[in-house]
């Protein structure tokens, strides 16, 4: 989907310029956490994570690896740890059997490889940042919007090497967390499904 066309659906969907651009403008500026915080939730309680489906351009992503990580909070983008990982089946779906989060921390899934319909294809990476472990969706799509949702979202975040980790320093846990809130203003008032 072009550019152009997101910015017409977001305006359809009865947004105006301004409001779009204050509530933007509210999710950067408070980008900068407070460095007397530590932006923690309550330690030890604990969540499941989300099944879901990859979908490429024309369908499933059929044997795909879905990771679920735990996005790091030692530095900007280093620090994040996998929790679980899952195979696709013959509808792009997945299911993690294993794996929990704690309040407080950001989760994210990434696919790797699988069929989009043209074969095997290794170099397929897609994204979908899921949200806090405290509210985490039933369920998730990957596909190649929520890549750029997330990857636009979360840029300042992502390490610059493969397998290109997010994360922030403990200072600034609440600009990750309004990058979370952008994430959810693309996917869901821009662009409705």
């Amino acid at each position: 989907m072009q550019l152009s066309t997101a910015i017409g659906k977001c305006s359809r969907s009865g947004v105006s310029g301004a409001v779009m651009s204050a509530m933007l403008l509210a999710l950067i500026a408070g980008g900068c956490g407070d460095p007397g915080s530590s932006g923690g939730g309550v330690s030890g309680a604990t969540s499941s994570l989300s099944h879901g489906v990859t979908h490429g351009a024309f369908g499933p992503i059929v044997g795909a690896t879905v990771t679920a990580y735990k996005a790091g909070k030692t530095g900007f983008g280093i620090g994040a740890v996998a929790i679980a990982s899952a195979i696709t089946n013959n509808k792009g779906a997945f299911n993690f059997t294993s794996g929990t989060c704690n309040t407080g921390d950001a989760i994210y899934y990434v696919s790797r490889g699988g069929n989009a319909g043209g074969g095997v294809n290794p170099a397929i990476v897609l994204m979908s940042e899921v949200g806090l472990c405290e509210s985490l969706p039933n369920s998730v799509t990957i596909n190649e919007v929520t890549t750029v949702a997330s990857v636009y979202a979360l840029a300042q975040f992502i390490g610059h090497s493969s397998p290109y980790p997010v994360g922030t320093s403990m200072t600034n846990i609440v600009g990750q967390k309004n990058a979370n809130g952008l994430i959810v203003f693309l996917l869901h008032v821009c662009l409705p499904w």
